[in-house]
Parts: structure tokens; C-alpha cells; sequence
């Protein structure tokens, strides 16, 4: 028997929180907790109490001597990225209307022509009756600034992979501003797996950075848009794009979430903003590990007040560090372009095109570079515990900021994230 390579530690008052990132076992110790600590800082077997090592067997936290748990990161990572699933981002337009300061996109006047929706749809006929699972994100510029190619294209979708006994799954990714009564009812009849909706903090930071083409202010509709999707049952994950110009100010985007009936009723996830070419920002973009620390603050602070911060503690394992790294997974803009992720849109990363056909035409070298990832391929990850969570990193920062940290932001706060861990799950299950 040995001690897990990936199990984390961290005091809490008199307690001992230990979380494995491979199981995603968390458990709280009350008892004989300094013996405990040293067990695990050393991983030295021989050190922990006796009393112990069934229940850790169980979760993980103690494995077989002889246990390839790289192995099981192999396998997940190989498997999960190789899923017979097709996951399409369709740009409806590259318009917007917002104009928020830090937006890595450039914006024109060019939408989803009805030859691209065709090709869309000769490629998805040839597909869908060979997949396990579709899902596509609308995704944009503005998705919503399209709203009948959306319908029209979706409820094609939708009614072909009903024929063909095909899970069929909706994400928008969207400013919420056009988020009507009309939008909301009509995707109330799909299986959405979420919206994504940007709300910077408060009102006073919030329409600082994201203001309307006009410059008028967009956090009211927002939220009310929020409001009336959530009433009507759809999934919604509001992201903070965290900066200096909002940093003090994130944590009281909770208040407001409370107050306007959605505590608990949404997903918020924080991530610090990025300088990007279209909109360089470096100045007021915050390092790594103090946007780490900001943002999990804002989380303890929000776990404190009863808030369900963090996904369940065994649900935070993954198989990719984000959906570029599935061989499945494409961004189709409005000319029938494929690039594989969406904070670079320059010519030059184009990984291939869509033809008159539905063919999918790959630049194959550049295609191969996204979906050949190993997570093990950089020491400092082979190596690193948080390697179950993150799966080796960011590709796009490997490859476009190469000075940017490509690690998962937990990293520089292991401490506080699994004390917030722990209160987010006491909080689920007090709910």
C-alpha cells in the first residue's frame, strides 16, 4: 500500500482537509490530525494511523503498492477526448452589439450566408446518424443578432437528430442583452446545457467594460434576461471576467444575484481578463496567482453567505483542460472557416474548412498539433498533483502567450480552494 501521488492538504481551523484530484474524494479530519499531515506532506504510509487505511483505500487516498494512477490519467485523457460526440461551435455572425474594452475578437459586418448553412447541414446529415452525441454552442460576435438563422438552423438540427435517435445538446454563448421572451421560449423546447452570460461585478463595473456599440449601459436587461430564463428552467453559468478595474468589486455581484432571487439558481465562474491583440489590455490585467487569490476570495466570501461556489468535489476531474483538446470539437465561423479555439480568429491558425460538400478539409499538421496534446509532455505537469484537474494546461497560451501560466488557477491557491471546496459542499448538501 502507498499514499496517492494527488492528494492535497490544507488545515482549516483544528481540521485537515484532504481532497484527491484523481477521485475527487474529499474528506474533513478531526482526529489525530498532525500524524495525519505529515503522512500526507510526506507521503510516507508508515506515518499514518492504522485506523485510516480502509477508508482511504476506499476513496483512493491510500492505493496498491504497485498502482499506475498515471496510467488512469492516460486512459481518461485518451478516451474522453476520443468520445464518439461531434462538438460544434457555429458563429451565427461576427457582429456584436457591445463593444466591451477587453474582447479578444475583431468585429465586422459578416454573418452565417445561407451556402455555409447548407454546408452545415450537408456535413451534419452525413454525421448525425453516426454519432452518439451532438453538441453545438451558438456562439459568435453576438449569436443572438442572428436569431432566425439560429432558429432555423437549430430546429433542422434538432428534428434530424430526433430521427436518428441522436442526443442532441444546446449551449449559447451570449451578452444576454437580446436574451427575449422569444428566445428564451423558443430554446425551453431543447435540451440546454447552459447559457453563458457575462456579468463583470456590479452595475459600476459591469457597464464600464461592457457597454452597448452606442456606449449606453447593459447590466439591468442583463439581469432581468437572467431572471426570466432561470424562471422559465434554463441553465445558466455567468462568467466574471476579472481585472483591475473591477477586482474590489467582483464579490458584490453575489449580493445582487441574491437579492434578484438567484442564489444558487446560478453557475458563476470567474477568469481573469487577457490581453489579446485586438484589444491589448496588458496594463490592466492582473498576474496569475493575484487574480488566483482575487478570485477565490470572492468565492470563500460567497461560500461564507451560503453560496454554492465550486462544481461537486468529484466532478472536477476531467479528461481535457477545455473542449479544444477533443478530437470532435470545431469552430465553424461565418465563411465555413474551422479553427479550434475561440480566442484567435487570424488566418493563419485556420485548421481547415467546410466545403460545398459538408467535408470537413484539415490542414492536418495544424489540426494534429491541437488534438495530439499529452498531458504528461511538460515536467512541471507530469509531476504536478492538480494534473487530474487540468490535463496538462491551456494549449492556446502554450502556443499564442507563451509568457501567460497555461496552469488551472487553483494551483497558485491550493490552500484556500479546498477550504472553499469543503464550505461549497456543505452548503449543497444543507441545501
Amino acid at each position: 500500500m502507498k499514499l496517492s501521488a494527488y492528494n492535497l492538504s490544507a488545515p482549516d481551523g483544528d481540521d485537515l482537509i484532504i481532497y484527491n484530484t484523481l477521485t475527487g474524494a474529499l474528506v474533513v479530519i478531526n482526529q489525530d490530525v498532525d500524524a495525519v499531515r505529515e503522512a500526507i506532506k510526506h507521503r510516507d504510509i508508515s506515518r499514518l494511523p492504522s485506523a485510516f487505511w480502509s477508508e482511504f483505500h476506499e476513496l483512493g487516498i491510500v492505493v496498491d503498492a504497485n498502482y499506475d494512477e498515471q496510467a488512469v490519467i492516460r486512459v481518461r485523457n485518451l478516451t474522453g477526448r476520443t468520445q464518439n460526440e461531434l462538438i460544434l461551435s457555429v458563429m451565427t455572425t461576427l457582429s456584436c452589439n457591445f463593444r466591451c474594452s477587453y474582447c479578444f475578437q475583431r468585429r465586422c459586418r459578416k454573418r452565417l450566408t445561407k451556402t455555409v448553412e447548407g454546408n452545415i447541414m450537408s456535413m451534419l446529415l452525413e454525421r448525425i446518424p453516426k454519432l452518439d452525441r451532438l453538441s453545438i454552442d451558438w456562439y459568435g460576435g453576438e449569436p443572438l443578432l442572428e436569431r432566425a438563422t439560429l432558429f432555423r438552423l437549430n430546429s433542422w438540427i434538432a428534428d434530424q437528430c430526433d430521427r436518428q435517435n441522436t442526443e442532441y445538446v444546446v449551449t449559447v454563448t451570449t451578452n444576454g442583452y437580446l436574451l427575449d421572451a422569444e428566445m428564451v421560449t423558443y430554446l425551453s423546447k431543447f435540451k440546454v446545457a447552459h447559457l453563458q452570460i457575462t456579468l463583470d461585478g456590479p452595475p459600476e463595473t459591469h457597464d464600464q467594460s461592457r457597454k452597448l456599440v452606442g456606449g449606453g449601459k447593459t447590466f439591468a436587461t442583463i439581469l432581468a434576461n437572467i431572471c426570466q430564463a432561470r424562471e422559465a428552467g434554463l441553465p445558466v453559468s455567468i462568467r466574471v471576467n476579472v481585472w483591475k478595474p473591477n477586482a474590489s468589486r467582483v464579490v458584490d455581484l453575489y449580493d445582487i444575484l441574491e437579492a434578484s432571487g438567484l442564489k444558487n439558481q446560478v453557475a458563476v465562474l470567474a477568469k481573469p481578463v487577457l490581453s489579446s491583440n485586438a484589444n491589448p489590455c496588458a496594463p490592466l490585467c492582473l498576474e496569475p496567482p493575484e487574480a488566483s487569490s482575487i478570485i477565490m476570495k470572492m468565492y470563500m466570501d460567497a461560500a461564507n453567505d451560503g453560496w454554492i461556489v465550486l462544481p461537486y468535489a468529484d466532478a472536477l476531474q476531467g479528461h481535457e483542460f477545455c473542449i479544444v483538446d477533443s478530437v470532435g470539437q470545431f469552430i465553424i465561423d461565418p465563411s465555413g472557416s474551422l479553427y479550434k479555439c475561440g480566442e484567435n480568429f487570424d488566418t493563419g491558425e485556420k485548421v481547415g474548412a467546410l466545403t460545398k460538400n459538408g467535408n470537413l478539409l484539415l490542414d492536418e499538421p495544424k489540426w494534429r498539433s491541437w488534438i495530439s496534446k499529452d498531458p504528461f509532455a511538460h515536467n512541471e505537469c507530469a509531476r504536478c498533483q492538480f494534473l487530474p484537474i487540468c490535463m496538462g494546461g491551456c494549449s492556446m497560451k502554450r502556443k499564442w502567450k507563451p509568457t501567460e501560466s497555461p496552469c488551472v488557477e487553483l494551483k497558485y491557491v491550493k490552500d484556500d480552494f479546498l477550504r472553499v471546496l469543503r464550505r461549497s459542499e456543505e452548503n449543497r448538501e444543507g441545501g
